[in-house]
């Protein structure tokens, strides 16, 4: 089920001359696993072991209806599978790809339980060095999220926490010029406008059920269609 969010969330679309996701990212699927890769380094991929065509359909089916239903805008891996398209040329050529710090973001994933109470979270990088994280409310508190983050047994060694209501970021895309990781890592937490009323209220979290509802429709209806023909 994770490949169908995975797949949303990292395959490139260009909406008003910008680029989310991998830009070069593509993928192809094998009998029985689905495999990741940026058609412009053929080399640089990810083989998903396991994960099917049943579930690449399936994940597919998801993607296409979240794409409808909160106009994600084109997707540039169906317009050029086998080359960049000009958008992701361009946003390369301006500002590199910037995957942020790889080791930051993994230990986050890792203790993502420390955010389960919140509705969503945004998370994106600037540069090499710092990985940035916002949820609405303040639920859970932020101190207390950095805190346990910071535990010398159980948190991210290595990591400089910083959490404040005001801090601001520079460009998302910031590249990095420097041929080794940098040392310094900082992980930040950033205060939304959104009330801490109405982001844990459960009126909220119906709404966001019932808004992502229609795309894991489609999600389960496609994996049995195509499980049977499997």
């Amino acid at each position: 089920m994770a490949v169908a969010p995975l797949l949303y969330e990292t395959l490139p679309f260009a909406f008003q001359e910008t680029v989310s996701g991998i830009e070069g990212l593509r993928i192809r699927s094998h009998r029985r696993s689905t495999e990741l890769f940026l058609v412009d380094a053929p080399d640089a991929r990810v083989e998903l072991v396991g994960v099917g065509r049943a579930a690449r359909c399936a994940a597919e089916a998801y993607q296409a209806v979240r794409n409808r239903d909160t106009d994600s805008g084109v997707s540039l891996a169906d317009v050029t599978p086998d080359r960049l398209s000009r958008e992701e040329t361009l946003s390369l050529e301006s500002s590199g790809r910037a995957f942020g710090p790889v080791g930051l973001a993994s230990g986050l994933l890792r203790r993502i339980d420390v955010l389960c109470q919140t509705l969503w979270i945004q998370t994106w990088p600037t540069g090499c060095t710092h990985f940035n994280v916002e949820w609405p409310g303040d639920t859970p508190r932020r101190p207390q999220v950095g805190l346990a983050l910071a535990d010398p047994l159980f948190g991210i060694r290595g990591a400089t926490i910083g959490t404040a209501p005001d801090l601001t970021f520079p460009n998302t895309h910031l590249g990095c010029s420097h041929g080794d990781p940098c040392a310094t890592q900082h992980l930040r937490f950033r205060f939304t406008d959104h009330s801490s009323e109405d982001s844990s209220s459960h009126t909220a979290l119906a709404g966001f059920k019932a808004g992502a509802r229609p795309a894991w429709d489609a999600w389960r209806e496609a994996f049995g269609d195509s499980s049977g023909e499997a």
